[in-house]
């Protein structure tokens, strides 16, 4: 019998949920595995070097980690059903919402879980009880806590503040409601079937804000929204096609304005300061994972958060695919951007290329 893919991650893990949903898509067969502490300790660590989900082990044998490493090879390997749109205007818009879903929403999801005390209480529950199943739940819930504090401690990373945290709620009802009236018109982002960014929406917004319990109504309110979540959950029944003429829907648009507003800004001044050190370092042994404070706005609000490097590696994805348009594909994709307020920060030029060696990223 052929071996499968093996993935592990939990299901409160919001990348896992990313990379599950899409296993389940692509109609893959895979051992979709909850891991204990134990399979953590001596099967992932093992691999990885350290702790982070999902991890998903090929058929050969090779391991893969990162949401969007795994998609990409996966997606090399059975090109059935695809994720990626072909035309120049989607694919992009795909990238990009990968990108936000990934690196920026979280902000959003980190909120709802760690700042809400029913949500933090479950969450404490569940990862006990998902790395030591064996264990009473008597016991297992002090030892989800010292999971979940570290976890916890993420929250001044991200810029996640008393200044800053009304702000995220308006912002959280505000994208809830522009993805419900989108998804009244369509079942997925591009189209009748999902892109890659409906998979980087879906991780945070289900794991976090749907499947926490306090947060969950926030969700099951809009009921396109949780049509479209439900879809995300079983879609390998899903039969569709990205929309026709490379359209990108002005339902999104409103998410695509915000996102080059808030998002796009705390990108270009990371790009920046990469640089800079790399003007000063030209060959570093171990690249930063941080590097220093950035500030940024949420809602007008203005707060500091950590500087870190790994979202200029996934940056790479949609800004390289841009550059390589040729002039009339990027006069078409222009068009599009000057109406989001995106043309600008598309231009950034980025002179180092970073790569992801060993699980780690590293200048080229």
């Amino acid at each position: 019998m052929p071996k499968k893919y093996r993935h592990y991650g939990w299901e409160c893990s919001p990348y896992s949920t990313k990379t599950r949903s899409y296993f389940r898509y692509k109609q893959i067969p895979f051992d979709d595995i909850h891991p204990t502490a134990i399979e953590i300790k001596f099967i992932m660590e093992k691999r990885v070097g350290f702790t982070i989900m999902p991890v998903v082990i090929a058929p050969q044998g090779h391991t893969l980690q990162d949401s969007s490493e795994i998609i990409d090879a996966v997606e090399s390997a059975h090109p059935a059903r695809p994720v990626f749109p072909v035309p120049p205007k989607q694919r992009l818009i795909s990238y990009l919402f990968e990108l936000y879903g990934d690196e920026w929403l979280p902000i959003i999801s980190m909120t709802t879980r760690w700042t809400i005390p029913a949500n933090k209480a479950f969450a404490f529950e569940e990862f006990g009880h998902c790395a030591f199943p064996f264990l009473p739940r008597a016991l297992t819930t002090p030892l989800g806590k010292k999971i979940g504090a570290k976890l916890n401690s993420y929250l001044p990373v991200l810029g996640i503040t008393e200044k800053t945290k009304p702000q995220i709620h308006l912002w959280l009802a505000e994208l809830l409601t522009q993805l419900d009236t989108h998804f009244s018109e369509h079942p997925f982002l591009l189209g009748s079937q999902p892109c890659l960014g409906d998979f980087a929406f879906h991780g945070p917004l289900y794991s976090h804000v749907w499947r926490d319990p306090a947060s969950r109504h926030l969700i099951e309110a809009h009921p396109h929204l949780n049509a479209w979540r439900e879809r995300m959950m079983h879609p390998a029944n899903v039969m569709g096609s990205f929309l026709d003429n490379d359209e990108i829907p002005p339902t999104l648009w409103p998410i695509l304005q915000r996102m080059f507003k808030e998002q796009h800004p705390v990108l270009i001044k990371s790009v920046q300061q990469i640089q800079n050190y790399l003007d000063e370092n030209p060959n570093p042994k171990r690249f930063p994972r941080s590097l220093g404070k950035v500030r940024f706005q949420i809602g007008g609000v203005e707060e500091e958060r950590t500087l870190t490097t790994f979202p200029i590696w996934k940056m790479q994805r949609a800004f390289n695919f841009y550059q390589s348009l040729d002039v009339k594909e990027k006069e078409n994709v222009d068009t599009l951007l000057s109406e989001v307020g995106g043309q600008e920060y598309m231009q950034t030029e980025i002179t180092f290329k970073l790569v992801r060696n060993n699980f780690k990223v590293q200048v080229a």
